[in-house]
């Protein structure tokens, strides 16, 4: 069996490190960018399943490096890494929904990050998924 490649793409060290520890530990095999320009170099050579994408990041916005990653390859599942304020909108909501096969919360628990990363990079498209309310502990 081939092991998913997974791109974490986040200007945060911490939280680029903590995703890579817990996906590491689950058997992936991870690659990580600190900027856009950088995610989309790894996007063409390396042709990661799953990206996980913040979407605040200076420079390039997560929402242009997922429209170009889909220029790159559509096969790709992103899933955006967002602030709960860019949820209450929703037009922005639905706008996101229809960019990424699923969205995560910031902070996200363990688990709902192993649970989405596990359901697309098994080939299922899931739906826009958030982080559970009363299980939220921070990325570290």
């Amino acid at each position: 069996m081939i092991t998913p490649h997974i791109l974490i793409v986040d200007d945060e060290p911490h939280l680029r490190n903590g995703l890579r520890r817990i996906l590491e530990k689950e058997g992936y095999e991870v690659t990580t960018a600190p900027d856009g320009e950088t995610a989309l170099k790894l996007a063409r050579d390396k042709k990661p399943d799953v990206v996980l994408l913040d979407i605040m990041m200076p420079g390039m916005d997560g929402r242009e490096v997922c429209q170009r990653i889909r220029e790159i390859d559509a096969a790709i599942q992103v899933i955006y890494i967002t602030a709960r304020a860019e949820l209450n909108d929703p037009k922005q909501l639905k706008e996101l929904r229809s960019e990424a096969e699923a969205f995560i919360t910031k902070p996200a628990t363990s688990k709902r990050i192993i649970s989405t990363v596990n359901s697309l990079s098994q080939g299922a498209h899931s739906q826009s998924t958030e982080t559970d309310e009363g299980d939220r502990q921070p990325i570290r």
